[in-house]
């Protein structure tokens, strides 16, 4: 398992064929320009040739950048899957799916999904709009928290071997 800092919220963590980009914030500004990125992101060409998948945490404009989503090739989004946490509203998920994503997913509360053979994410509706997602594979987890203000409570670990209805995202 490896994680690159890209900036802000934004990770990328690898877990055999899995590249996971989590909450894609490269360019503009957020909350009414008075949030701009300091230092700058960095994400390489190579490491943007090797995402599978996107997860957007929330819908804050520095976890969900619009200008960031829409300035990605569209060659490059026709190859990745975006993740977004299963939402009372539709608003967010509809939005994605018309970005161009080869697919767009939402992930249920506290259930393990594969992604692949290697790799099982678990996404944890913390409050009525932030998310956490724990990353499992090569023998560890990674819990992304990004922003969340997370009681214990909400991160209960879904079972071992109860996956979604969904696998191969």
């Amino acid at each position: 398992m490896q994680i690159t800092f890209v900036g802000h919220a934004s990770v990328i963590c690898e877990v055999g064929d899995v590249c996971l980009w989590s909450d894609p914030w490269l360019q503009g500004d957020a909350f009414n320009e008075s949030w701009t990125l300091y230092p700058q992101p960095i994400l390489r060409d190579d490491d943007a040739a090797r995402i599978t998948h996107v997860w957007i945490s929330h819908e804050h404009p520095d976890h969900l950048s619009i200008p960031t989503i829409k300035a990605l090739p569209a060659e490059c989004k026709a190859k990745m899957v975006a993740l977004f946490q299963k939402h009372y509203d539709t608003e967010v998920i509809d939005w994605i799916r018309k970005q161009g994503f080869r697919e767009a997913h939402e992930l249920p509360h506290a259930k393990l999904v594969e992604l692949s053979p290697n790799c099982r994410v678990a996404c944890f509706q913390v409050g009525h709009m932030d998310s956490a997602l724990a990353i499992q594979g090569e023998g560890r987890t990674v819990l992304n928290l990004n922003d969340c203000n997370t009681p214990a409570v909400s991160l209960k670990s879904p079972a071992r071997n109860e996956l979604s209805d969904f696998s191969q995202l």
